[in-house]
């Protein structure tokens, strides 16, 4: 008997590649969305003052070609703990294609210069050194045009048979 493909085999493929794909976009936007929304709470951080320790540009090679990462690192207290990091700013690109993009980030910070270090308050040893004032995103802003697309991929195949 020869196998006769059936139109639910069809549509339970389709439907099941809509899920798969919505479920890892789905997730991709929700990562993104955090690391954003965790970047718009760096402006609320308290401020402590803090000491730069080092201010560099560092060359770098690898598949791109030469890079340049821009190294400030600092050192501050919070409750009587020391601490160090060296963001300069939440999310921000580390490596630039150009010496002089590098450089810039860093034009204003020497070593043993006092700097005002903003940290974020539920873990001290996250800071930044320039807050981020990055208006907040809805939820609804990216689920509502998921949601549509995802509802219009599972009618296609209906409207498609009218």
């Amino acid at each position: 008997m020869d196998h006769i493909p059936v139109i639910g085999d069809r549509l339970f493929a389709e439907f099941a590649l809509a899920s798969a794909l919505c479920a890892l976009s789905g997730g991709l936007i929700l990562a993104a969305w955090l690391r954003f929304r965790h970047g718009a709470h760096t402006g609320r951080w308290p401020m402590v003052e803090g000491v730069v320790m080092e201010c560099a540009v560092v060359s770098e090679r690898d598949e791109a070609g030469q890079l340049y990462r821009p190294v400030v690192r600092y050192r501050y207290e919070v409750g009587g703990r020391r601490f160090e990091a060296d963001q300069i700013r939440w999310g921000e690109a580390k490596r630039y294609p150009e010496y002089t993009q590098a450089r810039r980030r860093i034009d204003g910070y020497r070593s043993g210069r006092r700097v005002c270090v903003h940290y974020d308050p539920a873990h001290p040893a996250d800071a930044v050194l320039q807050p981020s004032a990055v208006p907040r995103v809805r939820p609804l802003l990216v689920i509502a045009p998921m949601s549509a697309m995802y509802v219009l991929f599972l009618l296609g195949p209906w409207f498609a048979g009218r």
